[in-house]
């Protein structure tokens, strides 16, 4: 039994992996509360980051509406989710070697695009950096997050 490689399944990365594992960074995720430093009364302010096995955003100091997007994080993450669904999609793919329904990649690649506005709208209303703009004092309390966000796990706005 030959190993899957990348270039047998081209298609299937790219019509499968790719879409999903950007849907699934925002989406089933952890949750971290971290305080980081900041000029309030206490010295700092107590936010929920989003992301794994990095946080790549949390809440702005201004609105629980607002939040910011770190890239490096981002990217450093999806890196993780594009490996992880590959060799399940891979190996899927060579224990069950059909054609993936044209159907099941329009939905993806449309959550893909979904996603994608959801975070532009992110980016839109807080902002976007490479790495965090405040220092961060603690990160505790690790917890599984489903939904965008945190929207779906009760703590979200």
């Amino acid at each position: 039994m030959r190993p899957a490689v990348w270039n047998e399944n081209r298609a299937l990365h790219w019509g499968v992996t790719v879409p999903l594992s950007w849907f699934l960074v925002h989406f089933v995720n952890m949750r971290t509360t971290v305080d980081v430093e900041g000029s309030w009364d206490q010295g700092y302010a107590t936010l929920y980051r989003y992301g794994f096995p990095l946080g790549f955003t949390h809440w702005g100091t201004a609105s629980s509406e607002e939040y910011a997007v770190f890239l490096g994080p981002l990217l450093l993450d999806w890196l993780v989710y594009l490996l992880f669904v590959g060799l399940v999609v891979g190996g899927v793919a060579r224990l069950w070697p059909v054609r993936v329904p044209v159907l099941l990649r329009v939905v993806l690649w449309g959550a893909f695009v979904w996603t994608s506005l959801l975070v532009g709208v992110e980016i839109g209303l807080g902002g976007v950096r490479w790495g965090t703009h405040m220092p961060v004092l603690d990160v505790r309390d690790p917890v599984f997050s489903l939904g965008y966000l945190g929207r779906g796990d009760g703590y979200g706005p």
